[in-house]
């Protein structure tokens, strides 16, 4: 009894260890008897499933496993039937007997929601006396089977990519040793071998020259050590029967299920075709290089080609109207002066356009005053617009900076060419330029600014569907053949090119018959250094009543808002009925107008007959007249002086013109004192006669060069190659050489360079102003890197070549020019010191004490390229020298542009003419009259 209780007792504490191991078990176990009636029913049988062990207890356990084959249930049969003699199993004392046999298969199991899935099933029996109970150890394959599919899945994949991938991709795979484990088709055929397995075991060394496998095995073991792989490596291969090929091979490592590298396999296709296409682009771009230089030296000699005789033509033309001729000899010099001049731009439209489709034409950034620029453009354009009856204005928003960085000669090309489209398209009217400031989403760039240009006209306007193609190549809104309005059709085109380039865009809008108006944007750098209209405004000017006079509503508006910004008063009106009525009732009212801006051109009675009827006024001879008009004629000049008119400025006026004029005539009472007008335009009072040597080889060139100087009272030594000017400079003393960059037997930049060679160890420096008929990109940047000091562009122009000769005049003897030229103006500079004379002699003595340190301060700014400092010292100077009147402000004038515009080549020339000027003035400063 006793031992029958410790069997007991060990049987519960068996039987409650093996519910625990069941209740944790991974896999799911069931138990059930005979009967097939579970009994037992562990966690994961529960998860598996999807029933708990209440529900399924005493059900039948082929509820849960299909049994279709009836395995399971044969099974259960035997081993509940068959007696105890067959068991071949082992029995204990207590009558258990556990058999050896068990069932294992795999079958179908099903969950609560009816579906099926895959179990690996083992049941194993234990027979208790008369009973048998069943255990059945159930795993999931699901899991198991997915993965067997999808490497299956893989398997086949990687089968057909070895057997069946095109003959131009190699795969391989190598174990540590560098041994093929693996190629596919193409590369066993490659190889030379019958199948792929027939590399295995073998390397590169087999197959290939030592040198390239000893490359290929340096590439593998760096990839086993460092376990990364090599991408892109190309490679060029020579295979066993001699042929040869590049390939670009991917490299990487082989590692086992433990993460290990145990070996490398890579991926190579066949290039062969690729980099020999890449071979023949780079001979093709070779020769489209070649034969884009070729253009350029084609359209640089084209240039000079054309260039040279057009210089011979406009200048001597323009040297013809200078003479007595007939009107009807002057009507034909007109017309041919007409003729090559449109001539001249459609061959800089073809030139622009070629160095654009070649890839050659750059913007060349610097500062400029965009204000200036843009009078200085326009005025080139007024008399144009002033022989068709129109208009043209130009508005810039105040506040929109006048310092720019960006390029000045292309920006002036678009706005000539939209300007220039919009007078031959306008009977009528007005064309105006209007500059504002961008609306630019986004957050705005340090330093820069986007500007938008708008150039609107009141002509015939453009019909709807040309208005995308008026910007192509060659095409116009009227392309018939019978077109009223000439041109290449190129404009356009050129200025989007140059716009993009500027970092904007170009668009227009336009009604038929109402006009267009053309916009582009374009972005520029902020200058160091920005000009401000106000800084010279006399305190007297604030508050001052000033009249406009114009018949042009969009004239009126922007005078008005120009001289509001200046802090004075001013008050517009269309006409001289409205003027006259104006000026009288100022004066009753005691508050006349001090300045009077009159249009020179208003239908009915225009500026001068208005000028006319002012002076016949006693009572309105206070008011000082200006006298703006959109074209200069014949007589004007004599017309002004007789009418008392203080200054002629020819529209569109520019802020700084009008500004400088103004100060000029209020603050120096130019009304009672000047005697004749002071005209914008009218050619600049003659310097220095100087010794020019002249190096040209065309004989017309030659002839216009001698001409043009000799009209200005210099003296011009013709060479016509650079042996003859070496010889005219070693055997003469010159002020200038005019040198042409190609010419016989020796061009300008050797005769340049052998110059600056003899000057060497001595303390001259001859200024060299190239004259080239070239128009490249670069050639202005090679004549300065030659060792030039200036370039002049064929055809010359006689105003720039006049100012820029002349920026090298030498200086006069003070002596000598003091006794011919008045260096101060002593009733001007007495009346800025409230005609007090002690207080004029004070001023002059701060201004002599403060000048040495003023001039050192301005020499050191401009050596140390410092454009806010030199500029603000030249301004001084400049204030300075016109409250005494004296002429030398002018020179401080100049100085103080070049510094503000960062153009410290120009500074460092005009400085010394400067200092010398003062020297001139520092002995009449210091003894003034009375």
């Amino acid at each position: 009894i006793r031992r029958v209780h410790q069997t007991s007792q060990q049987l519960r504490k068996a039987e409650a260890r093996t519910r625990s191991i069941v209740s944790n078990a991974a896999d799911g176990i069931i138990t059930f008897d005979e009967h097939l009636r579970i009994e037992d029913f562990n966690d994961a049988a529960e998860m598996m499933f999807g029933k708990t062990f209440t529900m399924v207890t005493q059900h039948d356990v082929l509820e849960l496993i299909n049994d279709d084959d009836r395995r399971l249930r044969d099974f259960v049969f035997r081993k509940a039937t068959q007696d105890d003699s067959s068991h071949s199993g082992i029995r204990n004392s207590f009558d258990v007997y556990v058999s050896s046999k068990s069932l294992a298969c795999e079958v179908q199991g099903r969950r609560s929601d009816k579906t099926r899935f895959p179990i690996w099933l083992s049941v194993g029996s234990v027979r208790w006396g008369e009973h048998t109970r069943f255990t059945c150890i159930l795993r999931d394959l699901t899991e198991q089977k997915r993965t067997e599919a999808a490497l299956e899945r893989e398997r086949c994949v990687i089968q057909e990519l070895m057997l069946n991938l095109t003959e131009s991709v190699f795969i391989y795979f190598k174990d540590e040793q560098g041994q093929f484990l693996r190629v596919n088709s193409a590369l066993a055929r490659k190889l030379g071998l019958k199948t792929p397995d027939e590399a295995i075991g073998r390397s590169d060394f087999n197959f290939f020259p030592e040198e390239y496998a000893r490359h290929a095995l340096r590439d593998e073991l760096e990839i086993l050590r460092t376990g990364q792989p090599a991408l892109s490596l190309e490679e060029h291969a020579t295979w066993p029967d001699g042929s040869q090929s590049w390939v670009r091979t991917a490299k990487m490592p082989l590692r086992n299920s433990q993460g290990r590298v145990v070996g490398t396999f890579g991926i190579s296709h066949d290039m062969t075709d690729l980099v020999e296409g890449r071979e023949e682009l780079r001979r093709a771009k070779d020769a489209a290089d070649q034969a884009n230089q070729a253009k350029s030296e084609f359209l640089a000699n084209m240039s000079h080609e054309i260039r040279t005789p057009m210089n011979g033509i406009l200048g001597m033309t323009d040297l013809a109207l200078d003479t007595d001729l007939s009107p009807e000899q002057r009507e034909y010099l007109e017309m041919v002066q007409s003729s090559s001049e449109q001539l001249l731009h459609i061959i800089n439209d073809i030139l622009d356009f070629s160095k654009i489709e070649a890839g050659k034409l750059e913007l060349d950034p610097q500062e400029f005053l965009l204000r200036d620029s843009l009078g200085e453009t326009l005025h080139t354009l007024a008399q144009r617009a002033d022989s068709k009856g129109l208009e043209l204005a130009a508005h810039i928003a105040p506040e929109v900076p006048d310092g720019l960085k960006g390029d000045p000669g292309r920006l002036r090309q678009v706005i000539v060419n939209l300007v220039g489209n919009a007078i031959k398209f306008t009977e009528r009217g007005e064309v105006v330029v209007e500059v504002a400031v961008a609306n630019v989403s986004g957050e705005p760039v340090p330093n820069e600014i986007e500007l938008r240009f708008t150039v609107r006209d009141t002509g015939i306007g453009i019909a709807h569907d040309k208005l995308e193609r008026i910007f192509n190549e060659f095409e116009q809104a009227d392309g018939s053949t019978t077109r009223r309005y000439g041109g290449t059709g190129l404009g356009l085109a050129i200025s989007r090119k140059l716009v993009r380039l500027m970092h904007g865009q170009v668009w227009v809008e336009s009604e038929p018959g109402r006009g267009s108006a053309f916009y582009f944007t374009a972005r520029f750098g902020l200058a160091t250094c920005q000009s401000d209209d106000r800084r010279q405004l006399p305190v007297s000017v604030e508050n001052m009543r000033v009249l406009i006079v114009d018949d042009n509503q969009t004239n009126r508006r922007i005078l008005e808002e120009m001289l509001t910004n200046w802090r004075m008063r001013p008050t517009a009106v269309s006409g001289a009925t409205d003027a006259v009525r104006e000026l009288t009732e100022s004066v009753a009212s005691g508050e006349p107008y001090s300045l009077v801006l009159l249009d020179g051109h208003m239908p009915d009675v225009d500026g001068f007959a208005l000028a006319e009827q002012i002076r016949n006024r006693p009572e309105l001879l206070s008011s000082t007249l200006m006298m703006l008009t959109s074209g200069g004629q014949l007589g004007d000049i004599a017309r002004c002086r007789k009418l008392g008119i203080a200054a002629y400025l020819i529209k569109p006026v520019t802020q700084s013109d009008l500004f400088d004029k103004i100060v000029q005539i209020l603050d120096q009472n130019h009304v009672a004192t000047s005697a004749s007008a002071s005209v914008t335009h009218s050619v600049a009072t003659h310097g220095t006669p100087m010794r020019v040597l002249l190096a040209e080889d065309n004989v017309v060139n030659q002839r216009l060069a001698v001409r043009l100087l000799e009209r200005r009272g210099h003296i011009a030594i013709i060479t016509s190659n650079g042996v003859e000017a070496l010889e005219a400079f070693d055997q003469g003393s010159f002020d200038a050489v005019l040198m042409d960059i190609q010419m016989p037997r020796l061009g300008g930049f050797e005769t340049t360079a052998e110059i600056r060679r003899r000057e060497q160890g001595t303390s001259r420096h001859l200024p060299i102003i190239a004259m080239t008929a070239h128009a490249m990109k670069g050639d202005r940047e090679a004549c300065l890197a030659a060792g030039m000091d200036a370039y002049l562009p064929k055809p010359i122009q006689a105003e720039d070549l006049y100012k820029t000769l002349e920026a090298y005049a030498p200086q006069p003897n003070a002596t000598a020019a003091a006794s011919t030229v008045q260096l101060i103006d002593w009733i001007a500079a007495l009346k800025s010191a409230a005609n007090d004379k002690t207080l004029l002699k004070e001023l002059i003595t701060v201004f002599l004490e403060s000048l040495p340190k003023w001039l050192s301060d301005l020499q050191s700014a401009i050596q140390q390229r410092d454009t806010a400092v030199a500029g603000r010292l030249a301004h001084t100077l400049k204030g300075s020298l016109r409250q005494f009147g004296a002429t030398a402000a002018e020179t401080a004038q100049q100085l103080e542009t070049e510094c503000a515009a960062s153009h410290f080549a120009a500074a460092e020339k005009t400085f010394p003419i400067l200092l010398a000027a003062l020297n001139q003035l520092r002995p009449e400063l210091e003894h003034p009259p009375g």
